[in-house]
């Protein structure tokens, strides 16, 4: 399925009165795909689906974004360039639900259909939202985390969750799904902080919440929750560097969302008890998809829910799973 633009242009194609008569020719759209950042090996895989649908459909991807997923403003200009570009149509995973809003809904009332990824953002008239049903995820996580907790024996158990940075609609709803899915078991959530969305800044938050947590040599919580791959990131090397200087961690259960070589490489060592993952890849591949779709005048769902899993280690030796780890 190829997504065409018919156009006009005056060719120099003489009637037999002289005339010079309009000719309809198509042209190849081009689509602007643009993520919270370029960094992040889930990017990279979003990126990946993408440009997959791309060469399928037969469109031109334009694929850029911020450098860290902090640069809102960098995100708007971006987004403004595409425009001036001729992008059209347009897939956009905003960094900030409010904060991206009204640059978003300018592009949809000067007629450039827009599809939303990722991340909601509190505009209307979007063609499609495409994600995975972060509450849904989140809860995964809680569930996983009270079945352990439950393992060990522990009733009213205290927790911490180190949180994405404010205003990211993705991540405040997943981590929304993990606490209510601990806290209606009993557990005590003791501490939580948003980092500011890079692994340096999460690897700093993280270790100054774990310092305080720390008594006799042993790591005093329970179970820790990282909401997505910048923050369990920062929490992997806060607690090894923890480790290091002769704490012990080993009782703290602890669960990571999205994943990368390194945390699947903590997955498969036992220094993190399990990981909720996503369809990046998917996410990008139907993001192009459903936005030639409506190019061509089809009818699109106004949600697509691209699904998660919960991965723990004896799951590592399925080729499916490791497909979807994207690790050989």
């Amino acid at each position: 399925m190829r997504c065409t633009i018919p156009f006009l242009f005056f060719a120099l194609f003489l009637t037999g009165c002289g005339r010079r008569e309009p000719v309809t020719v198509e042209r190849v759209p081009t689509i602007a795909v643009i993520p919270k950042g370029t960094s992040h090996a889930f990017w990279k895989s979003v990126e990946e689906g993408a440009r997959e649908a791309g060469q399928e459909f037969g469109v031109d991807i334009l694929w850029d974004g911020p450098q860290r997923e902090t640069e809102i403003d960098r995100q708007r200009a971006i987004l403004e360039s595409m425009i001036h570009q001729g992008a059209d149509a347009v897939a956009i995973a905003p960094l900030d639900e409010q904060g991206m809003a009204r640059p978003i809904q300018n592009v949809i009332r000067g007629g450039t259909p827009v599809v939303i990824f990722d991340s909601n953002v509190a505009a209307g008239g979007y063609v499609s939202f495409i994600a995975t049903d972060n509450e849904v995820g989140g809860g995964l996580a809680g569930l996983r985390m009270t079945s352990r907790l439950e393992e060990k024996g522990l009733e009213g158990a205290r927790l911490m969750m180190l949180r994405y940075a404010e205003g990211s609609g993705s991540t405040l709803r997943r981590e929304k799904g993990f606490a209510d899915k601990v806290t209606a078991a009993g557990h005590d959530l003791i501490a939580q902080q948003f980092t500011d969305g890079t692994p340096e800044g999460a690897l700093t938050v993280a270790t100054n919440m774990l310092a305080g947590l720390v008594e006799d040599g042993r790591l005093h919580v329970d179970g820790i929750f990282a909401s997505n791959e910048s923050t369990s990131m920062g929490l992997l090397r806060a607690l090894d560097r923890l480790s290091r200087t002769g704490v012990d961690v080993s009782d703290t259960v602890v669960i990571g969302f999205d994943s990368s070589s390194d945390l699947v490489t903590a997955l498969e060592q036992g220094r993190f008890d399990a990981l909720v993952v996503q369809n990046p890849r998917r996410m990008g591949y139907l993001a192009v998809q459903t936005l030639v779709e409506h190019l061509n005048g089809e009818a699109v769902a106004e949600q697509i829910d691209t699904g998660a899993e919960l991965i723990v280690k004896e799951m590592l030796g399925d080729a499916q799973i490791r497909d979807l780890l994207g690790v050989e």
